[in-house]
């Protein structure tokens, strides 16, 4: 650290190495291999190593002591790159579900405004049989930006509709099973209908015996 400070990044690196060698779950030695990296302006080797230091802070369970550090890291990047999102990208590929999920709430908690983020959580849940999340997350997605493709192919994949149609009036206005009302709200307007009616045929019963 003390060689990054002074911008002799050569030295910092062999550094950061030796620490690797010692204990090759150090998050920090990793983040600092990122920062040399990124100094030196090879933005491949940059992401490289902040994709191994996301992967060690997960399996060390480290992220909230070093979640400060991660934000400093993506603030000085101009493209933003959150190895968090990256790493959920690639289990999902590889399926691995609930994993993903993990890795997504943690670029989540970096980037909250991320609507690629909200599209992985989506379909992770979505693998993982969990719609309800999976709509949630997505209707956050295009929260965060309605134009996004996946988002929309998502929202459509889950609920059989395009992005931003109105479902058609007739939707809900046949049969008892309509969908705008939950079971017990429809109980409870189907009694006080009886009761309304039975009301009135009383009334006009006792109409007719006064007469």
């Amino acid at each position: 650290m003390t060689a990054l400070a002074a911008k002799n990044l050569d030295r910092a690196i062999t550094a950061f190495h030796r620490a690797l060698s010692v204990n090759a779950l150090f998050v920090e030695a990793h983040l600092g291999l990122a920062r040399a990296w990124y100094a030196k302006g090879i933005r491949s080797k940059y992401r490289y190593f902040m994709k191994q230091a996301a992967a060690t802070c997960a399996r060390a369970r480290r992220f909230e002591e070093l979640r400060d550090r991660f934000v400093e890291l993506l603030a000085r990047d101009e493209a933003g790159f959150n190895p968090f999102l990256a790493l959920g990208n690639e289990l999902l590929h590889d399926r691995h579900y609930a994993a993903a999920v993990a890795l997504f709430r943690q670029a989540q908690s970096l980037a909250p405004q991320n609507a690629d983020i909200s599209v992985g959580l989506a379909k992770a849940y979505h693998f993982l049989r969990q719609p309800d999340l999976a709509l949630r997350a997505v209707g956050k997605a295009l929260d965060q930006n309605d134009r996004s493709p996946e988002a929309q192919t998502m929202y459509q994949r889950l609920t059989g509709r395009h992005y931003g149609d109105i479902p058609p009036m007739e939707e809900g206005a046949a049969g008892t099973d309509s969908p705008h009302y939950p079971w017990l709200l429809r109980g409870v307007l189907y009694l006080a209908g009886w009761a309304a009616d039975s009301l009135y045929r009383a009334r006009r019963a006792g109409a007719g015996s006064l007469n």
